[in-house]
Order: C-alpha cells, then structure tokens, then sequence
C-alpha cells in the first residue's frame, strides 16, 4: 500500500484554486451592467447603513435613553420594515424600481441626518420608523430591479438572487471593519458620514435613472406595460398556491433562522463555556464565508431542480441543522450544524424570492416581491420573542425540536403540494388528449 502523500495533494488542490476562482467569476458577473449596478448599489449601502446595528448602544450610552424605551424605539424599525416592503413593492409597479431605490435611499440619508440632531425618543421612534420603510423599500425595488434586468432566464435570476445575499453578507463583513475603526470619533460624525455616503449613493442611482438608462428607456416600459409577457418565463405561470406556501414557509422558517439572534447564542455559550463568546463568533463567521464563498456556487447546482421541491429540502435543512444542536456536546458538531443550516439558508431564501417573483403577475412582481419582504420582516419581529418564550419556560432542547418539526412540516407540505400539481398537470393532459 502506498503511503499518503500530504505535500502532494495540497499542491494539487492549490493548482485548482484558479479554476475554482475563474469559475465563481463566471457565474458571480454573467450578467448585464444594469444588474452589476444593482449588485454594487446593495453592496455599498449595506455597508454603510449597519450603524443602525449599533444604534442601541448610542441611546443607552450617549442619550442615556432606558433600556425599555430603547427596545421599543428599535423594534419601530421592524414595524417599519414590514410596510416598507409593501409600499416599495406596490410603488415599483407603478413607476419603477430604480426610481423607488433612488428615493428609498434619498430618504435614509435624511433620517441618518436626522440622528446628529435629534434625542426626544418619541422623534427617535418616528425617524426609526422611517428609516425602516426606506431600508426595505430599497430592498425590495433593488431585488426587484436587478430580476427586471436580468435575461429571461429562471436561472440566471436564482443566481442574482444568491449574488445579493451574499452582497449583503459581505457588507456586513465589511461594515464590521468600517465601523470598527470609525465608531471612536463619536456617533455623530459617523451618522454624518453614513449620511453623506447614502446620499452620494442615491445620486449616483438619480444619475444612472435620467442619464445612463435613458437610451433604454423605451425598453424599460415593458416593466409597466407587458412585464416580460412574451418573454419565455411568461409560459412559467406559477398558480396562487405555490406563493401561498411560498409565504407561509417564509413566515414560520423566518422564525426559526432569526433565533440565531438570541436564544442560539445563548444556547452555544452555555454549552461551551470554555470558548465564551469566541464560540459564538466562530461559527458566525463560518456562515458568513460560506455564503459569501458558496452561495452562486450552490444555487448553480440546484437550478435544474423542481423549485418547490428545493424550498422544502432548505426549510428542512434548517430545521434540521437547529435539531442536531441537541447532540453537540463536541464543538465540532456544532459546526456541522451551522454548515447544515447555513446550506438551508441559501437554499430557501433564494427558491423563496423566485417563486414569490414568479408568482406576480403582469405589472405584480413588485408587489409579490413586497409581500415577501413584509412576511419576512414579520418573523424577525415575532420569532425572537417566540423562540426567548419557549427557551425559557422549557428548555433549548424543546426550542431545536420544534424548528426541526416546522422544517420537516415545510419539506413534507412542498412535497404534497408538488405531488398534487403534477397529478392535476397529468389529468388536465389525459383529458385533453381524450377530446
């Protein structure tokens, strides 16, 4: 038997470094220019608008605002988010997307401006209310203008769809070393900062809107008009069902996904008191890498798949990824949660938003796109309330046992309701041949 040999299977697995990198290329900036502009447009203001994440610390520590009034201005930002995907949706039909980003984005720039001026909590609120309609208006409209833009391809959008989460994760990554190095010369400065630059990027967006898109301009009343009626995706029509479902999986996986923001980190501390909250931060970034590193990767493999099949299988990895976190009593299965449930992740949500995208009819993917947002935006508000509820009156070992349930319930109802689709698509052709 021939003895392994390590130094040669590293050099053979770096000699496959640049195809892999040539390969991710490919499929990360395979699209139009207009969509590359979407793409560094989510790119940039993730980065920048993150100083919301900190926003708490500024009203308890500079404000010296009490931590329940603090908690109720923030949670305004979430009952804004729920509307704000609405309003940007609907509005998106009716003029189109890259107006409603230009004005979503105008308007944080004021409320960020705002910050530097105001400290009565009751103006917090209202201006974090408004902040949270802009944020998700502009979400919505640039998800919704860069599926606009793509080519009628079902898998090119699945691909733009991973290609913005993990822009947004990058942000993220990125905002966290920004901020880091600007947060010590006050919170006013870089509210001014962060206005300054949202500002600098909706102009950018009002240039792009009257001058660079003009030539195409009469193309881009399609969006009003026929909405890629004659385009093949129009054939594609997705029935009201699978939206239905579609939402409904959003809502209660939503859910599960956001008690990463709460009970998880708990749950991971008081199992490894030994890593503190380094174990909390390592397996952070293990998510984000992979979905920064794996996303279009991921979503490449699954497009020839059955769409709604897919849903269910990361609904289900999901809830599946949460479950096994009651055997990890080694931090390396914790890990293999988080690789399970980070894959899920990028499954659900990009299959999530194609089928709501799909689902909208002529001049109603705005709204359909909307609907997801707010649907989203609900389970943020709900599940960490939900989740702290059922971790504290039972235990974390009851709390992963029911997001395993809610992600088996998700694959099992996708699957039946496919299963019932292509029973009736059979029966419909039967008949048909018959006459």
């Amino acid at each position: 038997m021939t003895k392994p040999q390590p130094l040669q299977n590293i050099i053979t697995n770096l000699a496959n470094v640049p195809r892999l990198i040539k390969y991710y290329i490919k499929n990360t900036y395979d699209f139009p220019n207009s969509c590359r502009f979407g793409f560094l447009l989510s790119l940039i203001e993730s980065i920048f608008i993150c100083i919301f994440y900190y926003l708490s610390i500024y009203l308890v520590d500079t404000l010296h605002i009490d931590i329940p009034t603090t908690g109720i201005i923030i949670s305004c930002y979430g009952i804004g988010a729920i509307f704000g995907g609405i309003i940007g949706g609907r509005l998106s039909d009716f003029t189109s997307p890259g107006v409603i980003c230009t004005i979503s984005l105008f308007i944080q720039a004021v409320s960020y401006f705002v910050f530097t001026i105001v400290a009565s909590p009751i103006l917090l609120m209202l201006n974090v209310f408004i902040l949270g309609i802009a944020s998700y208006s502009f979400i919505t409209a640039n998800h919704l203008f860069v599926l606009d833009e793509c080519r009628d391809d079902e898998n090119q959008r699945l691909k733009a769809i991973s290609i913005l989460s993990m822009i947004s994760n990058l942000g993220l990554g990125l905002s966290a070393i920004v901020l880091g190095s600007l947060l010590s010369i006050g919170f006013h400065l870089v509210f001014l900062i962060t206005s300054v630059f949202v500002f600098s990027l909706a102009a950018a967006s009002t240039y792009y809107e009257i001058i660079l898109k003009k030539p195409t301009h009469q193309s881009f009343v399609v969006h009003q008009s026929q909405h890629h009626e004659d385009s093949p995706d129009a054939t594609k029509r997705y029935d009201t069902s699978v939206m239905i479902m579609a939402l409904l999986c959003v809502f209660f996986i939503g859910m599960v996904v956001t008690q990463s923001s709460v009970t998880y980190v708990l749950y991971i501390k008081e199992m490894f008191p030994a890593y503190g909250i380094q174990a909390v931060t390592i397996l952070f970034t293990i998510n984000s890498f992979i979905v920064v590193l794996a996303s279009t990767i991921l979503c490449d493999f699954i497009k020839d798949y059955n769409k709604l099949i897919m849903l269910g299988i990361g609904a289900f990895l999901i809830g599946i990824g949460m479950t096994i976190l009651i055997i990890s009593h080694l931090f390396v299965i914790a890990i293999f949660a988080c690789i399970v449930n980070t894959v899920g992740e990028i499954i659900f949500f990009a299959v999530s938003q194609l089928l709501c995208y799909q689902s909208g009819g002529k001049g109603r993917k705005g709204t359909s796109l909307g609907l997801y947002r707010a649907v989203y935006a609900s389970s943020r508000a709900l599940g960490p309330t939900a989740g702290s509820l059922i971790y504290y009156k039972t235990s974390g070992d009851m709390l992963w046992i029911i997001c395993g349930a809610l992600g088996t319930i998700a694959l099992i109802s996708c699957t039946l309701l496919n299963s019932w689709k292509t029973n009736r698509h059979i029966n419909l052709i039967e008949n048909i041949s018959a006459i």
